[in-house]
């Protein structure tokens, strides 16, 4: 699905009551679920979320079903398999419990027939199989999304609670597995399904993937089903026990179990959180990777993110309700939670500097017992390598609310005239507010007691209605509160004790009333001692003045104070000067923030897709630069760039896009390219050992760009390859000299003697063109005017002639080709290996897709080439037909051909597959002419390159990763910083980005071969990716440093007002204390 992605069961509650019959005995589910949303404009009304539940022997079919479901689509099978096919197959697979994959008679868990679902769930509430046509021992509950849905919030949609009843059974419960899926509703899907087809299932329409949560039992995990190997049977499997059983609470309120049980458990679940530490997660992982970039000046740009609530769990005073998701949001400062325990000043970050320490790559330290020494080691802080406070890290505004409540931090460099190498930090004071919370709490309970114990203190003779009823209201404000504590569902203790409150003599009741000032006797012990042992002076801070200093902490807790102290330095190393005034930038030409990572608005950013796309497609009718908003240009024009700007040292800046010539045509400086190619080897081969600027030969004035291009080439190839080429003139006559004795004859003709003879040398124009000896003045007058021109032009006469020819000499240009040629190869190819590479080709990528002339649009459909950048799809054009072509989907109102490198040479060849098309200005066009692929020929091959080949992709960052853990934890407690969620940048989120006010990070980086062989998915077998990497082989020597690699893109939308809105179970709980009379 576009809009929704994974779909997460969070938690489910257990209820069990009755007596000690079974047939007594019922079991009740609460659940929690929610979704993650990729955008929050989108319109849900088409879709449906499906509950499943099964208990017994259900769990085992339905987890097949489920897993091969989820493969289908997963692991490509569906390129190759119709859904229907594949469905047939798991039904036969199933044997004896094909019953579970029928749309009727039972109605299978999975089925979504439209027909039969308005039957099944025409009371809109669960069905199961005690009493409805549904599989044994299985429940299934099937909602509209808007119906369901709570709110939104951090890209999740938070469904309402759901409950229901699970069948009956004789025995304990053994097993219960939970599964959800949300899906298209079919009709909601015109011309894709028929609504005839009974056999209808979740698999046959647009669907997520089925959660699956074992939280009691076995959880079933099959032998999995690849494109290559689709049918895999049940026969092998794997199993685990109770693999969710975190996600599970258990209040088992049968009459002979005291609720306290129930109650008990919970608190030495948040004792236990509170106990366990930073034992299974470092403050590392608290911390992003650093996010360097370096802006035009070639000053760095330092960003970072920092997840405050995981190193709060790690260092918190009470780490335990930094785990609960709703008590967190209070602690850090979200007031729609409400305010009943919100501390006077939420947990944030007081302080944040930028850290900085100088390397010493040079140096070797020992890094084992053998004594080896490492790459680089710290040298300092020390006199020679000293430490230093860069300045301070601010917060970044926008992001915390989008990457949940993570902190980006952010701050630039000195001047980039301070070179070095360096390893960058930070040192972070967080503020704590959890003891000042956990105070709140215990007043609030300590209020509940004493409410509880004027109500018992005024019962006589009998138990009257409205003391039962204020009770009630306590239990109720108690078990929100623990829920609020724990996270977890409430526990019912109302409902628990309602019933027994108005049944029995009065007697019984006020022993129920005495049990109920009991459990909050034992709530308030336990929250009393939890705070004694962090301030066992004044464990609720009446007067207190604790500020920062150290508290005393239990048995197995370390001295934590309120402010903690975190000081991290990234692995990342930085050398400010080995990239300084050299590199690419893809997006942004020039810098206007001065500190922090470069922010561009979303309209910026659009202007420069257009500008990019414009280089290599124009529309066939009119002068509209933007690409279509759908179709296989449209993601490719958000998602890739080549760059904007090169900087190398001594030269000027090349700005890409080029200049475009002609409406259908694009020139590029040849000579300018050609420079940079040699620049480009030049730094290469330049000491990386030592910390300094790469350097370059910068050009005279004077001097014309191909002569200083020929000669630095040459200069290059005879000081770092020993190669020497001179440009040495053959003489075509022997040089003349001095003869002395006898005077050697010649073969002349005797008849014409005289216009040999050195005192009649003047006649030589007449014995040219005739006239010789002619009587008429005109004649004469005409010989001798030409003679005169010729003696004008003898250059030997001139002043300085000596002067001139031999600068003429040194800046003579030879034939370029050769020494490029040479140059090129020992370069990129400095084994001289002669292996099938395709880094230098314009047409092998056409030749792969067997592209014909007139198939170029009709290719570019197909999903592979579809997904690929709009640079190769030009490329692709270019090298497929010297023709105009029309391309774009029929159904756009703009249709466009490409446009062709101008050229003023061309290479003739008998080969057509490496021919392509160009403009030539002196040609009728179309079709256009065609030439051998200039790439290969080095001279212009980096004009090609850095054109079609050298292309960046731009992602923004969707999040991070979970920890997966296998403690108590649920596994969105901690984030893992380590392990970004970049995403390419495409047309639907640039559309958000125009109607919202969101701040995305993003980053561009260069392709690589893996980066084409993952587009091509299963659509290729493995031979066919070895040729896609061939063909899009990169060099390193030609992947220049970014500038600007990490920048934000800010979205356009107005800004609306912002309103606090606090949730119904708050406001209700506030109501009630706020109106208990507590005496």
């Amino acid at each position: 699905m576009k809009i929704i992605s994974n779909v997460s069961i969070d938690s489910a509650l257990l209820h069990i009551s009755g007596d000690d019959t079974p047939q007594s005995i019922t079991r009740k589910v609460t659940l929690n679920i929610s979704a993650g949303a990729t955008t929050t404009q989108a319109n849900y009304s088409n879709l449906n979320v499906r509950i499943i539940a099964a208990t017994g022997n259900a769990c085992k079919p339905l987890d097949f079903i489920a897993q091969r479901y989820n493969e289908y689509y997963k692991n490509g099978i569906d390129n190759s398999i119709s859904s229907y096919e594949y469905n047939d197959f798991i039904h036969s697979s199933l044997k004896t419990n094909k019953s579970y994959l029928k749309t009727a008679n039972p109605f299978s868990p999975f089925s979504v027939n439209i027909a039969e679902s308005e039957i099944i769930f025409r009371d809109g509430k669960f069905v199961n199989s005690d009493t409805d046509p549904v599989p044994n021992n299985v429940v299934i509950g099937d909602f509209p999304v808007m119906d369901l849905l709570h709110k939104i919030r951090n890209k999740r949609l938070i469904f309402n609670q759901v409950n229901f009843d699970l069948p009956q059974q004789q025995d304990d419960l053994t097993s219960l597995s939970l599964y959800a899926f949300i899906y298209t509703v079919p009709e909601a899907i015109p011309g894709t399904i028929s609504l005839e087809n009974t056999n209808v299932f979740s698999v046959n329409v647009i669907s997520t993937e089925v959660a699956v949560e074992s939280v009691v039992g076995l959880g079933y995990y099959y032998e999995e089903a690849t494109a290559r190997n689709p049918y895999v049977d049940m026969s092998r499997f794997t199993t685990l026990n109770s693999p969710a059983k975190n996600k599970l609470t258990i209040l088992d309120q049968r009459t002979d179990i005291d609720p306290r049980s129930s109650v008990m458990t919970l608190l030495n679940r948040m004792r236990k959180d509170d106990v366990v530490s930073n034992t299974p997660y470092s403050d590392k992982n608290c911390y992003s990777n650093l996010w360097s970039s370096r802006d035009d000046k070639d000053r760095y740009r330092i960003a970072c993110a920092f997840d405050i609530k995981s190193f709060l769990i790690s260092n918190g005073v009470f780490p335990s309700m930094y785990k609960s998701e709703r008590l967190c949001k209070i602690l850090l400062g979200d007031r729609t939670e409400g305010t009943i325990v919100a501390p006077n000043e939420p947990s944030h970050l007081q302080s944040s500097r930028l850290l900085r320490r100088q390397i010493d790559q040079t140096a070797l330290a020992p890094e084992n017992s053998v004594s080896t020494g490492g790459k680089s080691i710290v040298r300092g802080p020390s006199d020679t390598f000293p430490g230093k406070d860069v300045g301070p890290l601010n917060e970044v505004d926008g992001l915390a609310d989008l990457y949940g409540g993570i902190k980006f931090l952010e701050s630039a460099t000195p001047d980039s005239a301070e070179t070095g190498t360096y390893q960058y930090g930070v040192k972070l004071l967080v503020t704590d507010c959890s003891l000042e919370v956990m105070r709140n709490f215990a007043s609030l309970f300590l209020e509940l007691e004493a409410s509880n114990g004027k109500i018992l203190n005024s019962i006589t003779n009998r138990v009257r209605p409205e003391d039962t009823e204020s009770l009630l209201i306590n239990l109720s404000g108690l078990d929100f509160l623990l829920s609020l504590m724990s996270s977890l569902p409430e526990l019912g203790l109302r409902e628990h004790y309602s019933s027994r409150m108005f049944s029995g003599d009065v007697k019984n009741q006020i022993d129920i009333l005495e049990e109920v000032r009991r459990l909050f006797s034992l709530v308030v012990s336990d929250i009393m001692d939890r705070l004694r042992k962090v301030s066992p002076g004044n464990p609720l801070g009446i007067v207190s003045n604790t500020g920062t200093k150290a508290m005393k902490m239990g048995q197995n807790r370390t001295s934590r104070s309120l402010v903690q102290t975190s000081t991290y330095y990234f692995p990342k190393i930085i050398s400010t000067s080995k990239s300084f005034r050299y590199g690419v930038d893809y997006v942004i030409s020039k810098n206007t923030s001065e500190s922090g990572i470069e922010s561009i608005n979303i309209g910026d950013y659009i202007l420069r897709r257009n500008e990019e796309f414009s280089k290599y497609f124009e529309p066939i009718i009119g002068n509209n630069p933007e690409p279509p908003e759908s179709g296989f240009f449209s993601d490719a024009a958000y998602s890739y760039m080549t760059p904007k700007t090169i900087r190398t040292p001594e030269r000027e800046l090349i700005n890409q896009p080029s200049v475009k010539s002609e409406r259908d045509a694009i020139s590029y400086d040849y000579d300018r390219y050609a420079q940079l190619f040699t620049d480009i080897i030049n730094v290469s081969l330049q000491d990386k050992d030592l910390d300094i600027s790469p350097s370059l030969t910068k050009k005279p004035n004077n001097r014309k760009d191909s002569g200083f291009v020929y000669n630095s080439t040459l200069d290059l190839l005879s000081a770092k390859f020993g190669v020497h080429i001179k440009d040495v003139a053959k003489p075509q006559f022997s040089v003349s000299k001095v003869v002395t004795g006898r005077i050697q004859s010649s073969v002349i003709d005797p008849a014409d003697t005289g216009n040999c003879d050195n005192s009649d040398s003047d006649r030589l124009i007449p014995s040219i063109i005739g006239g010789n000896q002619s009587p008429q003045i005109t004649t004469t007058s005409l010989i001798n005017s030409i003679n005169s021109k010729i003696l004008a032009q003898d250059k030997s006469q001139l002043k300085g002639y000596t002067v001139t020819t031999q600068k003429e000499k040194t800046s003579r240009i030879g034939t370029v080709k050769i020494p490029f040629a040479i140059l090129g190869e020992l370069a990129l190819n400095p084994e001289m290996e002669t292996y099938d590479s395709g880094y230098n080709s314009l047409t092998r990528l056409k030749n792969f897709l067997n592209v014909a002339s007139d198939q170029v649009n009709e290719v570019f459909t197909e999903p592979f080439v579809a997904s690929l950048p709009n640079q190769i799809k030009s490329m692709i054009a270019i090298a497929g037909t010297n023709e105009r072509e029309t391309l774009g989907l029929t159904s756009d109102n703009t249709q466009y051909s490409s446009t062709r490198p101008v050229l003023l040479d061309s290479e003739k060849s008998d080969d057509l597959e490496q021919m392509i098309s160009y403009y030539g200005k002196n040609e009728e066009i179309p079709p256009y002419p065609k030439t051998l692929d200039p790439m290969k020929t080095y001279s212009k091959f980096l004009a090609f390159w850095m054109n079609y080949k050298q292309i960046g992709v731009v992602e923004y960052l969707d999040g991070f990763e979970d920890v997966l853990s296998s403690n108590t934890e649920s596994p969105s407690t901690l984030r893992r910083l380590k392990l970004p969620i970049w995403k390419k940048l495409d047309a639907a989120k640039g559309g958000e980005l125009q109607n919202q006010t969101t701040k995305l990070l993003c980053r561009v980086r260069a392709m690589s071969s893996e980066d084409y062989v993952s587009l091509a998915a299963d659509e290729y077998s493995e031979e066919d990716k070895v040729e896609i990497a061939k063909i899009f082989e990169t060099k390193e020597i030609l992947n220049l440093p970014s500038y600007n690699q990490y920048f934000y893109i800010q979205g356009t939308a107005p800004q609306g007002t912002q309103e606090t809105v606090v949730s119904q179970e708050m406001q209700q709980m506030q109501e009630m204390t706020g109106n208990l009379d507590y005496g």
